[in-house]
C-alpha cells in the first residue's frame, strides 16, 4: 500500500500550484517538480498544529495574506521567464530584506538587520537599476575596493555575504534562474590571522583612559562581543559562592533562548567590577560608561576610542575591540582550556569554535610558532 502524501494538499500534487504548509514553513510545489520551494516561515500557531498531528485534510492550514503575497510574487516570476531575466537588483534586495525582517524561524537581531540594510543600500546605489543577470564578479570586486570605509576584510566579507545570500534566496524561490556571482571569492577573514600580543595589550591599557581601559580589559578577559559588554548593567552583577559574576541579559541569543548567560570572573576582574560599581561619577544603570559624557558606550564611540588609543600606543591598526574576542579564544585554546568552557564564557557554540579555531590552517604562522614555542618551553621547564 502506498503511503498517503501529507506534505502537500491534493491540488499541489496535480497541475495546480498552491501554497501548502509543511512542518515549519509554507511551500509551493512547481508543476512537474518534486522539489518544494519555500515561500515564507510559518507562525508559532501553525507549527504547534503541525506538531499536534494536524494536516490539510483537517482544514487547519489556511494561507494568510503574507503567504498569499509571497505566493503571488513567486507565481508572477514563475509564469514569466522574461521577468526573471529583467529582475532589477534593487527589487530583489528589497524583497530579500522584507523576507529577512519577517522571518519567524531563527529571527535576525535588529542590529544585524540594520547592517543588512546598510550593505544592501550601498550595493544598490551602484548596481540597483541594472538587471541581476548583468552583474559580474569583476564589477563587484571593483566596487568593493572603492568602499573606503570598509577597510576591514571582515566588513567586506559581511557585505558580500548579504548580497550573495539575497541572490541565492532569489534562486531558491524561483525568482532567478541562477546567481551571477557564484564564482565571486569572498575576501579572507584576515582578523583571525592577527593575535594581540601581551606587549600590545599592555601598551593599550597604559595609554587608554581608565574607563576605556576597563572596557578593553573585560573584552580581553571574557571574549564577549563589544555590544554585549556595553549593555552590561549594574544589576547584572550577581554574588555567587565563588564571588562576583555577571549574568548577561543582553546577548546575541537572548531573544532565541529567553535566558541570561553567565560570565565568570577571576579575583582581579571581580575587584575591577567592585570599583566600577563604587564609581561615584557613573550615574547610569550601565557598568561601563564613556569617560567624558558618562553615558553608555555606543559602537561609534568605542571605535573612535580604540582608534585614538591605537595611535597613541603605536600598535597595529588591525586591533579592534572585536579582535579581543579572537584573542581570548585563541589564548584559551593555546593554554588547553576545554572548548565547552571557552564557548560558555564568550557566548559562542562549541561547533562554531571548533569550525574556526580547531584547525591549524585558521592560525597564521606567527600564532602557530608562538603556541608551539610556549608548549615546548613548558615541557622543557617541567623536565628540568
Amino acid at each position: 500500500m502506498s503511503k498517503k502524501n501529507v506534505c502537500a494538499p491534493r491540488s499541489s500534487r496535480s497541475n495546480v500550484e498552491t501554497p501548502f504548509f509543511y512542518q515549519t514553513s509554507w511551500y509551493v510545489l512547481p508543476r512537474g517538480s518534486r522539489q518544494r520551494i519555500k515561500l515564507i516561515g510559518g507562525t508559532a500557531e501553525e507549527k504547534a498544529l503541525w506538531k499536534a498531528g494536524k494536516r490539510f485534510g483537517d482544514g487547519c492550514f489556511q494561507p494568510s495574506d503574507e503567504v498569499r503575497k509571497a505566493f503571488g510574487s513567486w507565481l508572477a516570476l514563475r509564469e514569466a521567464p522574461r521577468q526573471r531575466e529583467a529582475m532589477r537588483v534593487d527589487a530583489l534586495c528589497e524583497m530579500y530584506l522584507d523576507a529577512v525582517a519577517s522571518r519567524t524561524v531563527k529571527p535576525v537581531e535588529p542590529l544585524t538587520l540594520k547592517l543588512y540594510v546598510r550593505y544592501a543600500k550601498a550595493f544598490c546605489a551602484a548596481f540597483g537599476a541594472m538587471p541581476v543577470s548583468a552583474l559580474n564578479p569583476e564589477a563587484v570586486e571593483k566596487w568593493l575596493g572603492k568602499q573606503k570605509t570598509w577597510r576591514s576584510t571582515s566588513v567586506q566579507r559581511k557585505a558580500l555575504k548579504v548580497i550573495v545570500q539575497a541572490l541565492n534566496w532569489g534562486v531558491k524561490r524561483g525568482m532567478l534562474d541562477r546567481s551571477p556571482l557564484t564564482e565571486l571569492e569572498l575576501p579572507d577573514d584576515a582578523h583571525r590571522d592577527y593575535l594581540i600580543t601581551e606587549e600590545e595589550e599592555a601598551a593599550i591599557l597604559q595609554n587608554a583612559s581608565p574607563k576605556f581601559a576597563a572596557f578593553f580589559r573585560m573584552a580581553m578577559f571574557c571574549g564577549r562581543r563589544p555590544d554585549e559588554i556595553a549593555n552590561i548593567r549594574k544589576d547584572d552583577v550577581v554574588l555567587t559562592p565563588v564571588g562576583l559574576a555577571l549574568k548577561l541579559r543582553h546577548h546575541k541569543k537572548a531573544k532565541l533562548t529567553g535566558r541570561p548567560e553567565n560570565v565568570w570572573l577571576d579575583a582581579t576582574m571581580q575587584q575591577m567590577v567592585r570599583e566600577l560599581l563604587d564609581d561615584p561619577t557613573n550615574k547610569t544603570e550601565f557598568l561601563f560608561v564613556k569617560p567624558r559624557s558618562g553615558t553608555q558606550w555606543t559602537c561609534g564611540s568605542w571605535v573612535d576610542a580604540m582608534r585614538h588609543v591605537r595611535t597613541k600606543a603605536k600598535v597595529s591598526d588591525k586591533i579592534t575591540l572585536y579582535l579581543c574576542r579572537h584573542a581570548f579564544i585563541t589564548r584559551a585554546m593555546m593554554r588547553g582550556v576545554p572548548v565547552n568552557v571557552i564557548a560558555s564564557q564568550c557566548g559562542n557554540s562549541v561547533a562554531m569554535i571548533a569550525k574556526h579555531y580547531n584547525q591549524s590552517h585558521h592560525f597564521s604562522a606567527e600564532i602557530m610558532f608562538r603556541a608551539i614555542s610556549q608548549a615546548t618551553t613548558a615541557v622543557r621547564t617541567e623536565a628540568v
